[in-house]
């Protein structure tokens, strides 16, 4: 590691290890992360993301809340915080999300690919592909997470492996 004391380089190598399925490993690095400063925000959406991918609801929605915080209302931990609440069962809570989403969407910018997210996590597919579509002709830089396991639910559809397949994946 170049710098062990550097937020950003410990964090993405947190998230590297998510990516590469090192899920614990993950977890454990993000949490050193966050022991040397618990207002990084990043780190926190990156542990949200490894905790949702173990099943650990309750501690990924407790990221999400800290990540929104110490952010300053970063639209990613509504967005993450919707799909966990989502895949979670918890139907009422990710439509929130999504509302809350739009009406922030309205005055800020806010990626579609986030709303598409919710929208993938309540097994929503049409119009998930839409914000999906939307974000492909935004160039959202979000597309290239397209591979992570939350997309697992549109794997079999025609018109999102073609999206993949335009963002320059192959499906």
């Amino acid at each position: 590691m170049l710098d062990p004391f550097s937020l950003i380089t410990n964090t993405m190598y947190g998230q590297f290890l998510y990516h590469a399925g090192q899920v614990d490993e993950s977890i454990q690095q993000l949490r050193a992360t966050l022991d040397m400063e618990w207002r990084f925000w990043i780190a926190h959406i990156c542990l949200a993301k490894s905790y949702e991918l173990h099943g650990m609801y309750g501690e990924a929605l407790a990221a999400c809340d800290a990540a929104f915080e110490f952010s300053g209302g970063n639209s990613e931990a509504l967005s993450l915080a919707g799909y966990i609440h989502a895949v979670s069962g918890e139907k009422a809570k990710a439509e929130v999300k999504i509302q809350q989403l739009l009406e922030r969407k309205a005055n800020r910018y806010v990626p579609s690919y986030s709303v598409a997210l919710v929208f993938a996590g309540l097994h929503e597919t049409k119009t998930a592909l839409q914000w999906l579509e939307q974000a492909f002709v935004d160039r959202d830089v979000h597309m290239v997470f397209l591979l992570d396991h939350k997309w697992n639910g549109l794997r079999s559809n025609e018109q999102f492996l073609q999206l993949v397949s335009r963002v320059g994946f192959w499906a």
